[in-house]
């Protein structure tokens, strides 16, 4: 096996796994990383071995440890700027409001909701102020009351938002670094 088709083989191993990964976080079938992350190391150790010596020549490793090294140093700002941001996420949302409702079918089949609207006040949030909404026909509702059960079904979704902004993160990140340890390749294969 040429060089070349071994790269391809890695960054195709890589961004099938990456693929994979992503879907079972957003599906919420968490147990499938820990299938496919080992499969993707066998898969990418076993393109290895077969391999032609020309992996050996230290020059290449030459390159291969500078083109790495630089990327590591990429990476390490990269993830302290990504925690920053979602460490500052995770703070802000404790100050989102919460939201509660429920429906009931009315005697004349239509169907009304109570919608609790919880607001946190940063500086003393044993004391929030609390609104509350009552829609009293949800195939009728006024500009207002469609406001609030939209924000009502929007907080609903709002872990299914977070599961989908860390896939997405995940998924950038892995080519981005690809990215990264390519042009870096480049960089020092005409270097040297």
């Amino acid at each position: 096996m040429k060089y070349i088709h071994y790269l391809v083989w890695i960054i195709g191993t890589a961004i099938l796994a990456a693929i994979m990964v992503g879907w079972s976080i957003i599906s919420g079938l968490i147990w499938i990383p820990l299938i496919i992350i080992p499969l993707a190391v066998i898969v990418g150790y076993s393109g290895r071995k077969i391999v032609s010596p020309i992996l050996d020549d230290e020059l290449n490793q030459r390159i291969q440890g500078d083109a790495a090294m630089r990327t590591l140093e990429v990476l390490f700002v990269t993830v302290i700027i990504i925690i920053s941001i979602l460490f500052s996420l995770s703070l802000s949302s404790a100050y989102t409001p919460k939201i509660n409702g429920h429906i009931v079918t009315n005697d004349d089949n239509t169907r009304s909701m109570s919608v609790t609207i919880q607001y946190l006040n940063p500086l003393d949030i044993s004391h929030p102020t609390m609104r509350s909404y009552l829609i009293r026909n949800i195939e009728d509702m006024t500009y207002q009351e469609a406001g609030s059960y939209a924000t009502f079904w929007q907080e609903g979704l709002r872990p299914y938002y977070e599961y989908d902004l860390m896939a997405r993160i995940g998924g950038f990140l892995l080519i981005f670094l690809l990215l990264v340890y390519g042009s870096f390749y480049v960089y020092y294969r005409r270097k040297y």
